[in-house]
């Protein structure tokens, strides 16, 4: 009887090892669905727009592979950074005389620091 009672033991905890291990994978599967259907998304909004198409991918001929000595590297055949922003000359304008009276201000404002500094440490 008691070799019974430890074998159902033994089995209940067989079987919520298995219930946990089952819960594991299917928690993993479903973040692999979802990375899945991102994936997914992310190829048809790069295919439904031909600029976006031609950051990632070309067709190129067998001379150009060859004339870039068979190296494969994507940045060789396609452009994949993303284009700077093009600002107004105006715009950069200002924004640089900002730029440069919020400097002055920094700078303005640590003197004081300094100069209050050395008061109290004379």
């Amino acid at each position: 009887m008691k070799e019974l009672k430890s074998g159902i033991k033994e089995l209940e905890r067989l079987q919520a090892e298995r219930d946990e291990r089952e819960k594991e994978v299917k928690d993993q599967f479903d973040r692999e669905i979802i990375h899945i259907h991102e994936a997914a998304a992310d190829l048809l909004r790069i295919c439904s727009d031909p600029i976006e198409a031609a950051r990632y991918f070309t067709v190129s001929e067998v001379s150009e592979i060859a004339e870039n000595e068979f190296n494969l590297n994507l940045p060789r055949y396609v452009d994949t950074f993303d284009p700077e922003e093009e600002m107004p000359l105006d715009r950069g304008i200002e924004e640089l005389d900002a730029a440069r009276q919020a400097a002055r201000i920094s700078f303005e404002y640590l003197d004081e620091l300094l100069k209050t500094a050395v008061k109290s440490s004379q």
